[in-house]
């Protein structure tokens, strides 16, 4: 297991990688070399870079993220708030949005799973697209809705699929899996900024 000195707030540009996104809705840059350790990086922008050996897999970068959500949580409270991305009249074509698809998605695969949220929410989170509760409540942020139809239905599904395993457990991938076989394609959807798939039309507003 890399040590925690790896982890540290580095004033450095931005550099590219392949753009990855967590099953739990957060966002990463990873780049791969020949290197033994991975180390986490919050840039001044915000952004986060992990720097993982180009044979780790996939799932366990996953993980090494997921393991260090406090850590990345601080640091990214540490700096400035960006100006919001997007205006009062796109959030309400959002919401709008989310108003009219949520309760077919919720339906659909509600009874797919066989499972139906105590309350649906659509709120202003910046940092999940959706999120479960132990109560059964399932919250969906406004921006997801700024992307591709499948992106959205791969979210709903994911947060409803949480109401039998709150958790991301092997059982609960096998769920998802057999409600939406191609979850993982769906998912990489999610990796463009929001307000990047809103004003290109990727989300079909």
């Amino acid at each position: 297991m890399p040590r925690e000195k790896n982890l540290r707030l580095k004033e450095a540009p931005f550099r590219a990688g392949f753009s990855c996104l967590t099953d739990a809705g957060m966002r990463y840059q990873l780049i791969r070399s020949s290197r033994r350790t991975v180390s986490l990086e919050v840039t001044p922008e915000g952004a986060l870079i992990v720097r993982a050996p180009a044979q780790m897999p996939d799932r366990a970068v996953e993980r090494f993220v997921l393991d260090r959500a406090d850590w990345i949580k601080k640091h990214l409270s540490h700096l400035k708030p960006r100006p919001e991305a997007f205006s009062a009249w796109e959030e309400q074509l959002l919401r709008k949005k989310a108003q009219k698809l949520l309760p077919e998605l919720i339906a659909r695969y509600g009874r797919m799973l066989c499972v139906s949220p105590a309350t649906i929410r659509v709120t202003a989170a910046k940092k999940r697209f959706g999120s479960c509760s132990a109560r059964g409540s399932v919250c969906f942020s406004f921006r997801l809705f700024a992307y591709p139809r499948e992106a959205v239905e791969y979210v709903v599904a994911h947060e409803l699929a949480h109401l039998k395993h709150l958790n991301h457990s092997p059982a609960f991938y096998r769920l998802l899996g057999e409600v939406m076989p191609d979850y993982r394609r769906r998912a990489r959807l999610l990796a463009h900024p929001a307000e990047d798939c809103l004003r290109n039309g990727m989300g079909g507003i």
